[in-house]
């Protein structure tokens, strides 16, 4: 019975994108990409024998949460060819030409037909899911065909379809997986409650290796380092309006700072809706180098790089139901980092607030207290920012992990 909804939603899912392009840039995208998959690969694929190993995210966000795995994998395995699919074209879009893959697709409707077609065409040795990604038909297909496939850095909580009990349907579907690598003690607990032992493993975040590695990469942007100047940097990360309204009087309160602002959502619409908060502000691909002390980031792909160049670190999303954006890409940095007050479906979150890692705010004064305070004595925030620190370097690791228990279940190629 379930199944047979779930096909419902699949078609109800492609009507939405067939008629959803008249009205969005970016399900036009979606809707185009996903038509040419077939035809796309047929000429990306490999014409020798080459091993492949297909990795699929959701969009950039889980592009980055695999990116050390494929790293790796390119390291010890260079004969493979890694193939990246995406959901989304804000993953798409920005990573199709990363050199870390050999080629990327927009992964097509999850119709039982498109998968076997989509599996007869690439043929993988193995497939490689990222964080949420579940499609019950390529799962079934996947296991149908006794494809090894795996699902890595998965976070699970109670409130999921997997645990409820009239939905066996979906927690089937877990079963198949060749092995599931989770985050946390809870995610593993709860698989191990719907009798997933044997092939349960908790590795944890790969996205911190992924920090790392962009934290040891030199790199530098002549445009942030001009607009800073000579003054301290308050980067906001994944600004909602909300957060904007607690930026605008905070740093109108003190405004020592230079505030670089990356929305969470970078169309057009939205950033003219950020960029009315405050006076003057510059989109960063519009700088022209004049005097300006805020910036708007309308660039996807940089924001975890620049980091580097700040003293603050704001994580937007606190002061909205949705929450916080994830804090990995910031605490590797050494920076103090502030976040709003609804900071709890990230497990990091919770953590780093425990250990006194994050300073948490309720409103745009505390914010402006901090900003003062951090100038005029920093050596008081020194313990946030060694906490937090302290609880990145602690989580490195985890690709290598989850790297040595995939290669148990392979084949020879």
């Amino acid at each position: 019975m379930i199944h047979k909804i779930y096909k419902v939603l699949i078609k109800l899912l492609y009507v939405y994108f067939y008629i959803g392009r008249f009205f969005s840039h970016k399900i036009k995208l979606q809707y185009q990409g996903q038509k040419r998959a077939f035809q796309e690969l047929s000429y990306k694929l490999p014409s020798n024998l080459k091993p492949i190993i297909w990795f699929h995210c959701a969009s950039l966000g889980e592009f980055e949460q695999g990116w050390p795995l494929m790293n790796i994998w390119k390291t010890e395995f260079p004969k493979y060819f890694i193939l990246v699919s995406f959901f989304s074209p804000s993953g798409f879009e920005v990573k199709k030409n990363d050199k870390i893959a050999n080629a990327c697709f927009y992964l097509p409707i999850d119709t039982e037909k498109n998968c076997h077609d989509l599996l007869t065409l690439i043929k993988p040795k193995l497939v490689i899911f990222i964080k949420y990604e579940i499609w019950p038909n390529l799962i079934t297909c996947l296991y149908q065909k006794q494809i090894p496939f795996f699902l890595i850095s998965a976070v699970f909580n109670e409130h999921q379809l997997f645990f409820h009990p009239l939905l066996s349907y979906f927690r089937k579907l877990l079963h198949y997986y060749t092995a599931i690598f989770v985050q946390d003690d809870n995610s593993q607990k709860l698989l191990n409650q719907i009798g997933l032992q044997n092939h349960v493993f908790n590795t944890g975040d790969t996205r911190f290796d992924r920090v790392q590695f962009n934290i040891e990469t030199k790199w530098e942007d002549k445009k942030i380092a001009h607009f800073i100047g000579k003054k301290p940097l308050l980067i906001a990360g994944s600004v909602y309006e909300a957060d904007a309204e607690i930026l605008k009087h905070a740093t109108k309160f003190y405004s020592e700072y230079q505030l670089l602002i990356a929305p969470h959502d970078i169309n057009q619409k939205n950033l003219t809706k950020i960029a009315s908060y405050f006076e003057h502000a510059v989109l960063y691909s519009e700088y022209d180098y004049k005097k300006s002390n805020v910036m708007i980031l309308d660039t996807m792909g940089y924001l975890s790089k620049m980091y580097r160049y700040a003293d603050v670190i704001y994580i937007g999303g606190g002061f909205n139901k949705t929450g916080i954006h994830n804090v990995v890409e910031a605490i590797g940095y050494k920076k103090l980092v502030v976040v709003g007050p609804n900071n709890k479906q990230y497990v990091e979150a919770r953590d780093l607030i425990a250990c006194k890692g994050l300073v948490e705010i309720q409103d745009y004064f505390a914010l402006s207290f901090i900003l003062r305070e951090y100038l005029l004595t920093p050596r008081n925030f020194d313990n946030y920012v060694y906490e937090s620190k302290r609880y990145f370097n602690k989580n490195i690791g985890a690709s290598k992990a989850t790297f040595k228990q995939i290669i148990k279940y392979m084949r020879t190629p």
